[in-house]
């Protein structure tokens, strides 16, 4: 009898501790929180893809992760690869390890290094950061650019984009060399 009352309540000065140190997430959001923002939706391996009226993939967005915030019309991506093809063809790849896409205007801002391949051409851009009007099939980017073709290579700053067109047109301090 002695050991059952002992054990009892070693059992109950155990769960009183435990409930004591435990924090209990559910009841304390900040624990989940960055400065007082929840993280509202994270997705890890995402893939979202956008068709054309006959049935065709478009635009095709795949990402490593996704992360938005409480309050936030903004969700932050990393490994952000972008697929488009055009009516006549024109296949744009385009990858960046950051950015933020607006889910409602269908816009992606581009960081840290943005690497562009048109591939029926074998063109590339390659700027620090852009943005990226997915519905307008655009980009705009005001950073140095680096646009590089068979036989040419040509630098600026600044540049417009247009996938539907499949052209680029550089803004500034414009310098091509040939090989």
């Amino acid at each position: 009898m002695k050991t059952l009352s002992l054990t009892l309540l070693g059992l109950a000065i155990a769960t009183a501790l435990w409930y004591q140190l435990a924090q209990d997430v559910s009841l304390n959001p900040s624990a989940l929180s960055d400065k007082g923002r929840l993280v509202t939706s994270y997705l890890g391996t995402g893939v979202r893809t956008q068709f054309t009226s006959d049935g065709k993939p478009a635009d095709v967005l795949a990402i490593g992760k996704a992360e938005r915030r409480e309050g936030s019309d903004e969700t932050a991506l990393s490994d952000i690869r972008f697929y488009s093809e055009t009516a006549d063809g024109a296949q744009w790849h385009i990858k960046s390890s950051a950015g933020l896409f607006f889910e409602e205007a269908n816009e992606l801002l581009l960081l840290d290094g943005v690497r562009v391949l048109e591939a029926t051409r074998k063109g590339t851009l390659e700027t620090e950061s852009m943005w990226l009007f997915i519905d307008k099939k655009r980009a705009t980017g005001n950073r140095d650019v680096v646009l590089t073709s068979p036989g040419s290579r040509t630098s600026g700053t600044g540049f417009e984009l247009d996938l539907a067109r499949d052209t680029a047109t550089l803004k500034g301090r414009v310098k091509t060399e040939y090989e």
